[in-house]
């Protein structure tokens, strides 16, 4: 795809650069959100793995079980506003401002999408440790 940009940009077609721009930039977004559910899924997203491994075990199942209750929490909230805001932008038909006029809903979707996959995961993650099915620090879920 360079190539192809680089000579696109030679024969002066900056309408199909722009919307190779518009594409690339969905695209990575896409893919950035997605991959935080993949991080979640292998027990390697955020955390605060110095303060955690520092503790006893018991405080460190507490620590996990309440760093996990939040960050379901948080990605819950991401979820729902998300959705509230990818509806309305589907529904008022909003679209990008530049080549392609991409529909809106579509970019806002990728938030919305990884933070519902987040969830669950989160979710699973939560009922194994406090069941006792998933130890602290345990890779993935």
């Amino acid at each position: 795809m360079s190539s192809a940009h680089i000579l696109a940009r030679f024969a002066g077609n900056d309408a199909w650069i722009a919307r190779y721009h518009e594409v690339m930039i969905y695209l990575l977004v896409w893919a950035v959100l997605l991959s935080g559910a993949l991080l979640v899924a292998e027990g390697r997203h955020i955390g605060v793995d110095l303060v955690v491994a520092n503790c006893s075990e018991p405080v460190r199942r507490k620590l996990e079980i309440a760093t996990t209750l939040i960050s379901l929490i948080f990605s819950g909230t991401l979820v729902w506003y998300g959705g509230l805001i990818t509806c309305e932008a589907r529904d008022i038909g909003e679209r990008s401002l530049i080549a392609l006029r991409f529909p809106m809903w579509m970019y806002f979707a990728a938030q919305t999408t990884s933070c519902a996959l987040m969830s669950v995961l989160f979710l699973f993650r939560l009922v194994a440790l406090i069941t006792g099915a998933g130890g602290p620090g345990s890779e993935g879920l």
